[in-house]
């Protein structure tokens, strides 16, 4: 670790990170099907690590969702967390949510009747100091690992086409 972050280009102090718990099936993919993850975690910030000091400051502690379906209401363990990404400027933070988690209804119930408004992973975008937090996607399907590109513009992986896996070739069931 030490070795790791003495690295010169490595010239930053702090980082974001979201703490999260299993899946129904324990496998990779599973981790994006938001009514399949179990409820918990969080977004955070950690600084001081390099220094050996590190502080955890929960990123959504005082966060209240300013528009969309989940308007008024904070992003709790209640739901769960999938994989943030910093702009380029390190102001803005994009981050899937599930609220809804912990179905286990098995194949092909689950592909059926498990994608919900509240068992989908949405698309959310805030501030690095927790300010300005607002949905960007929601529907009945998984919206997740989002990236920012040079131009501000964001794109990320979506199952809208209908296809459990994004390995999965075929054609797409019908709902």
């Amino acid at each position: 670790r030490d070795l790791c972050l003495s690295n010169p280009l490595l010239d930053f102090d702090e980082m974001i990170f979201v703490t999260k718990h299993g899946n129904i099936e324990g496998v990779l993919q599973c981790w994006n099907y938001g009514y399949g993850v179990d409820r918990g975690g969080g977004l955070f910030k950690v600084s001081g690590f390099k220094q050996g000091r590190p502080h955890i400051e929960n990123v959504l502690e005082n966060s209240v969702v300013k528009n969309g379906r989940l308007q008024g209401t904070q992003l709790s363990a209640r739901g769960a967390f999938n994989i943030p990404t910093l702009d380029y400027d390190g102001e803005t933070i994009v981050f899937s949510y599930v609220e809804k988690t912990g179905l286990r209804l098995s194949w092909p119930r689950d592909v059926l009747e498990a994608f919900t408004e509240q068992t989908c992973f949405h698309l959310f975008k805030v501030k690095a100091d927790g300010s300005g937090l607002v949905q960007l996607s929601d529907g009945r399907r998984n919206d997740y690992h989002p990236c920012f590109l040079p131009s501000g513009r964001i794109v990320f992986v979506s199952d809208r086409r209908n296809i459990m896996d994004r390995c999965q070739g075929g054609r797409p069931f019908k709902e």
